[in-house]
């Protein structure tokens, strides 16, 4: 009988089975499958959300004379637990906005809202970066003297504000949720807007403006079935 080299056959037999399984059975990763549009708000809306609101004030005009007084009266008057306040909200979350300790929603009411939040920011802040850079206003800091933002200067542009849309759309809908508690929705909102004047970093007509824009990207969202339809399902959750 022929004798068989047992390293030779060891050999042999490895290089099958890499065969086997490594080359001849490729083994494939699952399709992806693409994650589906949102779609709360319509594609070409650019030119309606610009003509809601006016252009910036000019120079020397009044209303940009006022916009510098009271960036400057704010900043004599605001204390550290003013400008504590203000950059707790820097980070746009729904937490930062309208959770404790500064507005009503408790822990387990944003667990269960941010979804739906996250989906509405994501919707809105390619609008938000549009917008602002269809108008090209400078932040203050940018250009007046003596004036010293007790927030981080941020790199975008100034009008609208982005936090006010954002303050103002988030309020709109929160509203529509917790009808009970609009008037401290309403407060908070109105607290948001102002911490960005006092901590420096926005004109009042900034704010002012974008607080119109929330509410005019709000009008907008509730013409979308897939708003209404999600808007609904999240009030039966939070029931």
């Amino acid at each position: 009988m022929k004798k068989f080299n047992l390293s030779v056959l060891a050999s042999a037999i490895a290089l099958n089975i890499i065969f086997a399984f490594g080359v001849g059975c490729q083994i494939k990763a699952p399709p992806q499958t693409a994650q589906p549009e949102i779609n709360y708000l319509k594609k070409d809306l650019l030119p309606q959300f610009t003509a809601a609101i006016p252009d910036f004030p000019k120079e020397s005009s009044d209303e940009q004379r006022f916009d510098e007084l009271e960036l400057r009266r704010q900043q004599k008057l605001r204390t550290n637990k003013d400008c504590e306040r203000a950059e707790s909200e820097v980070k746009v979350t729904l937490q930062n906005f309208y959770g404790k300790p500064y507005g009503e929603l408790d822990e387990k009411q944003i667990e269960l809202l941010n979804p739906f939040f996250e989906k509405i920011r994501s919707e809105a802040g390619p609008y938000i970066g549009q917008i602002k850079n269809a108008f090209n206003r400078q932040r203050p800091y940018m250009y007046l003297k003596n004036l010293t933002p007790c927030l981080p200067k941020e790199t975008s542009l100034a009008y609208p504000s982005g936090h006010a849309i954002l303050a103002g759309l988030y309020a709109d809908i929160l509203v529509e949720l917790y009808p009970t508690k609009a008037k401290q929705i309403r407060q908070r909102q109105q607290q948001l807007g102002q911490d960005r004047i006092l901590g420096g970093v926005h004109h009042p007509t900034d704010v002012k403006s974008g607080m119109i824009l929330g509410s005019k990207i709000f009008n907008e969202m509730q013409k979308s079935e897939n708003f209404k339809t999600d808007l609904e399902k999240t009030r039966k959750l939070i029931q």
